[in-house]
């Protein structure tokens, strides 16, 4: 199954147990999982109440996160190398975001989704059209 689809199931999951009001942006959150032999990478979702182009740390307000929080990457999919993961989950996302699947529409009701390493930069890969 490809990430994208992962993705979508991920979200469609978490969205039917809780759906969010009132995110002003999602960021998709990437980190090491040092605890699964399997996986190097594993990402989460988080919601947060504000969002500023000019502040980094606009995703530091955390109102609501998916459940189950996190989805392990495997190696297969990540890859050991940061900069690899952080391409492959970006460009599922985007691949994610051009569908119409109702999972994909909550984020896409916000002001921004970004992704990137916890402690790093965030890119905001989605605004709305004007």
């Amino acid at each position: 199954m490809h990430l994208s689809a992962q993705l979508d199931q991920w979200l469609a999951q978490a969205f039917l147990n809780d759906s969010p009001t009132e995110i002003a942006g999602y960021s998709f959150n990437l980190f090491e999982n040092a605890n699964d032999a399997n996986s190097k990478f594993g990402v989460e979702l988080i919601g947060a109440s504000r969002f500023d182009q000019d502040d980094t740390d606009w995703a530091c307000d955390e109102t609501w996160s998916a459940s189950p929080r996190r989805l392990a990457l495997p190696i297969s999919i990540s890859g050991e190398h940061w900069e690899h993961c952080l391409a492959v989950v970006e460009n599922a996302i985007n691949q994610l975001l051009m569908t119409n699947t109702s999972a994909v529409s909550i984020p896409k009701s916000s002001q921004a989704i970004a992704v990137g390493f916890v402690d790093g930069d965030l890119n905001v890969i989605w605004r709305p059209k004007p």
